[in-house]
């Protein structure tokens, strides 16, 4: 992005943020999903021998798993701000959050006991993420565009409603086998659904470490398109 903005390419610009928006949200919704239906499961990993522990930690790590999302977007967001030399405006959108999440646990802990906990990191991080969003549109050229979203929450509730029916059918032969088989099954499942999808595209991938060899053998699988232009000296990977 900042080697866009320096040759003055809008278009690159452009595509660059909305591509990491995408993918943002495309790795973070399942693994927030994931990790909210599959609480109890994995605290029953940590704490093998103790019921107790695991009654209380589960239903906290469930809501608590839903800031996971925005804790991306605020890492990305702020990001972009820095980017566009708005280095203050992260600090600000991030002092009113602590300030909401301050609040919001004092109030709500004498409530509602410890679940006000989860509760005010969720406001904590909605809160950064609105405002990060609001700057964004106001000091920078981008808009969001949130018309994917539907997209990679379609294919996040089918990766996860296969993943919760393996996890059933196979809890009889213990929860490690059956969560482990779970969450394999749903990351088969939610890649080349999204993909199809078009939730993200080939171009999205190639900004994960290895994303040209990762890209390619999506394509080699039929999953994305490889078009033959020569674009920097390289060609360019497409949905």
């Amino acid at each position: 992005l900042t080697a866009a903005i320096t040759e003055g390419d809008a278009e690159r610009e452009r595509r660059v943020f909305d591509s990491s928006l995408r993918m943002c949200v495309f790795l973070a919704l399942p693994a927030a999903a994931g990790m909210s239906v599959f609480a109890e499961p994995i605290m029953r990993l940590v704490f093998t021998t103790q019921e107790q522990a695991v009654s209380v930690a589960a239903p906290l790590l469930s809501l608590l798993a839903v800031s996971i999302i925005f804790s991306c977007l605020t890492a990305l967001t702020n990001a972009v701000l820095q980017t566009y030399n708005r280095r203050a405006l992260p600090i600000i959108s991030m002092f009113i959050g602590a300030l909401v999440k301050i609040a919001a646990e004092y109030l709500l802990v004498a409530k509602i006991g410890i679940m006000g906990a989860p509760v005010s990191t969720l406001a904590c991080t909605l809160t950064v993420t609105v405002l990060n969003v609001y700057f964004i549109g106001k000091y920078t050229p981008h808009k969001l565009d949130v018309r994917f979203l539907w997209r990679a929450f379609a294919s996040t509730v089918l990766a996860i409603s296969a993943a919760l029916g393996i996890y059933t059918v196979l809890n009889s032969f213990g929860t490690v086998v059956a969560l482990f088989a779970a969450v394999f099954a749903a990351v088969i499942i939610y890649v080349p659904t999204g993909l199809m999808l078009r939730a993200v595209s080939g171009e999205d991938v190639l900004q994960l470490p290895k994303g040209e060899k990762i890209a390619r053998l999506l394509a080699k699988l039929k999953l994305t398109e490889v078009k033959n232009e020569n674009t920097e000296g390289k060609n360019r990977i497409s949905r």
